[in-house]
């Protein structure tokens, strides 16, 4: 009876790891990026929100028709971001900078955060677990995208 008690614990634990893993998996994809490219957000910051699980950079883009397009833009964990040498205080309301971002592949105004170009010429672009990419893999044409600026229009998928 002791041993049928220690199985069935067993088996009951090892469905609740699996339960909690798969959850943490889903919830770090980056499957909503479409990672063969880049693009390039001119704009100025409206907020940096330095908070958990992700930060987020919320930047104003000049449209083609007049006004502003806000995008909202995804990046590691405070954490992540601080081993990678960005700061609480890096960008600040109003500052003006440009943007590389793996954009959504549903074609909202969103993305994941690739690198940080700012107004007087200096960046910083995340390294290693601060990336959004997974180990081993790079964007299969960031070199053909990346002088290309978002010029008001929706990027769409391909």
């Amino acid at each position: 009876m002791r041993k049928y008690n220690k199985t069935r614990m067993l088996r009951v634990v090892s469905a609740g790891i699996a339960m909690i893993a798969g959850t943490a998996a889903a919830h770090h994809s980056v499957a909503a990026y479409d990672l063969s490219r880049l693009v390039k957000l001119k704009g100025t910051i409206r907020e940096f929100d330095w908070e958990n699980p992700h930060c987020w950079v919320w930047i104003d883009v000049p449209a083609a028709a007049g006004g502003v397009d806000p995008w909202g833009i995804e990046s590691s964990s405070p954490g992540a971001l601080r081993r990678a040498g960005l700061k609480w205080d890096a960008l600040k309301k109003g500052d003006k900078v440009t943007l590389s971002v793996w954009p959504l592949r549903d074609g909202r105004h969103g993305g994941g955060l690739a690198r940080i170009i700012y107004a007087d010429g200096h960046s910083w672009q995340p390294t290693g677990q601060a990336s959004p990419l997974p180990p081993g893999i790079a964007p299969t044409s960031q070199s053909d995208n990346s002088d290309k600026t978002y010029n008001g229009q929706t990027p769409q998928p391909p």
